[in-house]
This record gives structure tokens, C-alpha cells and sequence, in this order.
């Protein structure tokens, strides 16, 4: 959401609150905000950095999770408040609501709620009247932000904005004065972005089509032609004459707006609906995203589960053609026991079928010499009863293995959360696992270890292991991390240790990978019930066990750190 379109939010906003009283304040999901303006309208906002937005919308969302600590202290303060003014400052991406309300005993206060959309670092506070902040909607301290910390009882400080100004107050003097500094940048955007706020992809565009230039133009061009293009601008916004649009891509999903035409727009009645149709999609793109990496991540699985068995059949392909040979070396090792030497590692016979042609042959220097041989049978028992059983379970696993490559290309193309829904309905075996040897128990203690473990799929389909007590912790770190796997801690608190598997690779785990798996540290923690919580997280191989300490009792190096709300 650019500078543009929250002018025109502004303009809508104004006549929705004249003369009214703000209503209940509803806290639907992690960083997002409802404020009741009455007669069933709301004014929706969302702070989240793939998400930022504000907008009106004309009912109150449902809030399936309630976020009572955050709700109630934003409802205490806002609900009753009357508007005074709704401004955005410098035509930066910050809208500031001034309100009137009264405290607990009557006493008339002045609030400011500031909304800051600008991405990753968006910020929703509420100042007092001495410009300190009264609630915050997300934290933020040094820890994450070196510039500023948002908590409450601290100064505001705005978001830097260097020596930038708002261009639609620009005169034609300092237009001229300043546009050597615009055409001496590598293109004209830079030079521009360099001294004003507001510029967005959109609005660049829409300059460059008035001024008949390139968007991507350099040089000392377009002076004059600019400067009209920008009191175009000036003009549209002081008559208020927008004309709200949203773009659709190839699909026709709408994936744009903006309060002016778009090339290829469809108009629409209002800015605020508008954003609220295209952020509903969004959403659905990403529950798209999120079910699609689900579904991957289980097609993978179930098809590395098939290609070990295409493995295992290759492999006892060729012990089969060592099983005469294991079989002979046993007898030469029983008809010769005399020249076996204690402890001995390998002994060299002749060999009566290589008419008396010496053969060397490996032992085990643990094992006397009827016991070698008998390990040599029995190698040979195994590798035999493998090559009978082969035959018969390659035509499945083929068969296997050629569905799940089907059904991950019908998982990649599709078009809509609900065909995943319909192929995961079709296919339970994503979600329990390859229909081959499904109901094999497990055979290894690394096995055992796992079937006990929480296991969560993050939306970017990484596996999450959770250890959920001590004696899990210790087993998930001991017997199951990989050296690489990302390893998981609530910072000075007793918490779960979680592990997310990164196939060998750590540096490719995308971020809200990272914070989802900090999350579930979080909650199996004694700082669940906190706002806001410290998790570090480094690689598996720097982290040690304490000797003789208690279960799950590690220390840890090369770690980083990341606060997540539970």
C-alpha cells in the first residue's frame, strides 16, 4: 500500500468518523487491528510486512484468535474516543488519527494513534499526550531494530526519513533548484526517491506516462514535463478526484489497487474496497502457498521413503552375487580352524577350488573362527532372502513411485487452495504417510525417537521436530538432529528444544520458517503466556550437551537471536 492510496483512504475516512464515537476494538490475528465505527462499518488495519494495509471495510472480522492482553488495553483506550483529525504526514506511508477521550474517572486526554505501512518495519502505537507510547500493537526493541525500540512508556521515534519532503508541497523554485540532484542520479526514479516520499511503483508509472518518459529515463530529460505531470498530481489530490481501480493478473485474481486508473484496471466504487478485494485474495494465495508446501513437503517424503526401497532392491541385486562366495569362504574357514590365529583380522587359506590357489579372507578380530564363519552364512541367509523378496516388491514401488511424481505435478499446478484440499482428500497418504510399507513398525532407535516426536510442517514446507518435554529434547538432539538440522531455545527460560531439518543446507531456510519454529519454542516453554519471548537458534553441531548435567542441559555458540509473540 503506497503513500497515494492511503491519501485516499484518509479522504474516505474522514466522513466515516465525523460526529462519531469509536467503537469496540478487536484484535483478529497477530498484527492486525479492528476499530468499530459504528452503523456496521470498521476501519481494518494490518501491520504485518506481507500484508500492510489500511483500510475501511463493513463488517468487524471474526477473531478466532483472541489476543486478550494486546485487545483489551488498545479497547480501554480507543472505545468511546472522537476524531478530531486523520492526517498523513510529509505524504509518507503514516497515518495519524487524532482523538479526544477520557480517562477512567472523567479526565479529558488526547491520544494519537499512528500507523505506520512500510513493510517488514510497519508499526501501529498509541501516544499520549506527552508523545509517549500508551500501547503498541507489535514490540520492537534494539534487539531487532537499532534505530528505535517500540515499548510502551518510551518516547515515540519516528521512522527515519533523511532530509526527504512531501512533493505535492513542492514550489516551482525549489523544483528548479533541486532537479540537477534529480537528473544527476543514475535514473531519474533514484534521483527523485532520493528527495521525496511516496514514490511507489505505481505512482512512478503514472508519472512517466503524463510526462511521455520512460519509467526507466536518465539524464537531464524531462524537466519541465515531470514538473507538469507532478501538478497534475497536486491537482487530483486536492480535488479529491479519485478513481479507485484494481489490476487482475492472467488468472483474473485482482493482485493490485490504486486510487487512479491502472493500465488494464477495472473501476471500482471506493479505495478501501478495493484493497479489501485484493487482500482477500491475497489471503487466499496464501493459504494456496502455505497447503502447497504441505503437500510437497509430504510427496517428498513418501518418495525418498520409495527411492531407499528402489535402493535396497538395487543393492541386494549385487550382494546376490556374493552370496556362493560368502557361502565357500565359511567352509574354507570351518575345514581350516587351526590356522586361524586368535584376534586375528583377516587369515589366507588355500582355496580347493582354485586348485589350492591362495585366498585372503577378512574376519572379525572380535569373533573366533566358527563364529566368522558363521557370520559369513549368515550374511549369506540375508543376502538371499533379499533377492527372493525383491522381485515382488519392485513392481510396487514402481507403481508407487510413479503416482506420488504424478501427484506432486498435480500439486504444483494447481490453481486454488480448495483442488489441494481435494487432492489431499483424495490421497491421505500425504498426511500418514507412502502406502508403501505404511504399517512397517519401526526398526531403529532413531525410528522409536521419531515416531514419539511433535512434528509440524512450516508454511515454506520445512519439518519441524519438537521435543515436548526433557527426555524428548534429549533423544531429538542426541538421536536425531543432523549436524546441520537449525536448532531451536528460549533464551534463559526452561523451554523444548526444536529442531527444523534443512536437508544439509541451513542458509536456505527462508525466514518465516525461522520464526515459525521460534514460535513453537515459544509455546512449550515457561514463557508462553508472555508477550513478547527471546529464542536463539544456531546449527545443531554447535550445540553440546553439559556432562553429568540433566536431560536436555546444553551450551550452545554461534547463536542468533529472535523475539516471536507465542
Amino acid at each position: 500500500m503506497d503513500s497515494l492510496s492511503l491519501l485516499a483512504v484518509a479522504d474516505e475516512l474522514r466522513p466515516a468518523t465525523r460526529g462519531r464515537r469509536l467503537g469496540a476494538v478487536l484484535v483478529p490475528a497477530r498484527e492486525q487491528m479492528a476499530i468499530s465505527l459504528g452503523l456496521g462499518r470498521a476501519l481494518f488495519l494490518s501491520i504485518n510486512g506481507a500484508d500492510a494495509r489500511l483500510h475501511l471495510v463493513e463488517a468487524m472480522p471474526e477473531a478466532p484468535r483472541h489476543e486478550p492482553s494486546i485487545q483489551t488495553r488498545f479497547d480501554s483506550l480507543l472505545r468511546g474516543a472522537e476524531v478530531l483529525a486523520v492526517e498523513v504526514p510529509d505524504f509518507d506511508r503514516v497515518l495519524h488519527l487524532d482523538l479526544a477521550n477520557v480517562d477512567r474517572v472523567g479526565t479529558p486526554r488526547r491520544l494519537r494513534l499512528v500507523v505506520e505501512l512500510m513493510g517488514k518495519h510497519s508499526a501501529c502505537v498509541l501516544l499520549d499526550e506527552a508523545g509517549l507510547i500508551a500501547a503498541t500493537l507489535k514490540t520492537v526493541s534494539h534487539a531487532v531494530n537499532r534505530h528505535r525500540e517500540l515499548l510502551p512508556k518510551l518516547p515515540y521515534v519516528p521512522p527515519p526519513g533523511g532530509e526527504r519532503r512531501d512533493p505535492l508541497t513542492i514550489e516551482r523554485a525549489a523544483w528548479d533548484e533541486q532537479w540537477p540532484a534529480i537528473a544527476g542520479a543514475p535514473s531519474l526514479r533514484q534521483g527523485w526517491r532520493g528527495l521525496y516520499f511516496g514514490l511507489s511503483d505505481e505512482l512512478w508509472a503514472w508519472l512517466c506516462q503524463r510526462a511521455e518518459l520512460a519509467v526507466d529515463a536518465a539524464g537531464d530529460v524531462g524537466g519541465e514535463t515531470l514538473w507538469g505531470a507532478l501538478e497534475a498530481l497536486r491537482q487530483i489530490v486536492d480535488a479529491r478526484a479519485w478513481q479507485p481501480c484494481v489490476r487482475r493478473d492472467e488468472q483474473g485474481l485482482p493482485v493490485a489497487a490504486w486510487p487512479l486508473p491502472l493500465p488494464g484496471g477495472e473501476p471500482m466504487a471506493s479505495i478501501s474496497e478495493a484493497l479489501a478485494l485484493v487482500a482477500a485474495h491475497a489471503g487466499e494465495r496464501g493459504e494456496l502457498k502455505r497447503r502447497r508446501g504441505e503437500l510437497l513437503a509430504a510427496a517428498d517424503r513418501a518418495l525418498h521413503r520409495v527411492d531407499s526401497g528402489l535402493k535396497g532392491i538395487a543393492r541386494a541385486a549385487e550382494r546376490a552375487a556374493q552370496i556362493a562366495l560368502w557361502r565357500h569362504q565359511g567352509d574354507l574357514l570351518l575345514a581350516n580352524l587351526t590356522a586361524i590365529a586368535p584376534r586375528a583380522a583377516a587369515v589366507t587359506l588355500p582355496d580347493w577350488q582354485a586348485d589350492g590357489a591362495e585366498v585372503t579372507i577378512a574376519l572379525d578380530p572380535r569373533l573366533n573362527g566358527p563364529r566368522n564363519a558363521e557370520a559369513l552364512y549368515d550374511r549369506a541367509r540375508r543376502a538371499a532372502r533379499a533377492a527372493e523378496e525383491a522381485p515382488g516388491r519392485e513392481p510396487a514401488l514402481r507403481a508407487e513411485q510413479e503416482r506420488l511424481l504424478a501427484l506432486r505435478q498435480a500439486i504444483l499446478a494447481a490453481a486454488a487452495p480448495s483442488e489441494l484440499h481435494a487432492l489431499a482428500d483424495r490421497n491421505p497418504d500425504l498426511t500418514t504417510g507412502s502406502a508403501v510399507n505404511t504399517a512397517a513398525k519401526p526398526r531403529t532407535e532413531r525410528d522409536r525417537w521419531m515416531a514419539k516426536l511433535e512434528r509440524r510442517v512450516s508454511p515454506d514446507g520445512y519439518t519441524i521436530l519438537i521435543g515436548r518435554n526433557a527426555l524428548e529434547s534429549e533423544g531429538l538432539l542426541s538421536r536425531v538432529a543432523a549436524p546441520s538440522d537449525l536448532w531451536f531455545h528460549v533464551r534463559g527460560a526452561g523451554s523444548g528444544h526444536v529442531i527444523v531439518r534443512t536437508e544439509g543446507r541451513p542458509e536456505s531456510v527462508p525466514a518465516g520458517t525461522i520464526e515459525d519454529a521460534a514460535r513453537w519454542a515459544a509455546r512449550h516453554s515457561k514463557m508462553k503466556h508472555s508477550g513478547l519471548v527471546p529464542v536463539v537458534y544456531t546449527q545443531r553441531k554447535y550445540v553440546t550437551k553439559v556432562t553429568g548435567g540433566a536431560a536436555g542441559k546444553v551450551v550452545y555458540r554461534h547463536e542468533k537471536s529472535i523475539f516471536v509473540e507465542p
